[in-house]
């Protein structure tokens, strides 16, 4: 957890530099990054540290688990 709250801000940092052909898919890409930032710190970590475990898996396997598909497609798609 800690590790990807450390790589967070330079994915970020990443995102906000890109410009030209890359920008929609980029706009794109970070819409879908920033509610999967928003829920695991709104949602996850907070469940994990009240001892909901349970709670935090749901979430981490339901709503994050799509976010990350669409992440990884929206950046295969441009990849190919």
């Amino acid at each position: 957890m800690r590790r990807c709250k450390r790589r967070a801000p330079k994915l970020d940092s990443v995102l906000s530099g890109t410009t030209g052909e890359d920008e929609k898919v980029v706009g794109d890409f970070k819409a879908v990054w920033d509610q999967f930032k928003a829920t695991r710190d709104n949602e996850i970590i907070p469940a994990i540290y009240k001892g909901n475990a349970k709670d935090a898996k749901r979430i981490a396997a339901g709503v994050q688990a799509d976010r990350l598909s669409k992440m990884w497609f929206i950046m295969s798609w441009k990849a190919r």
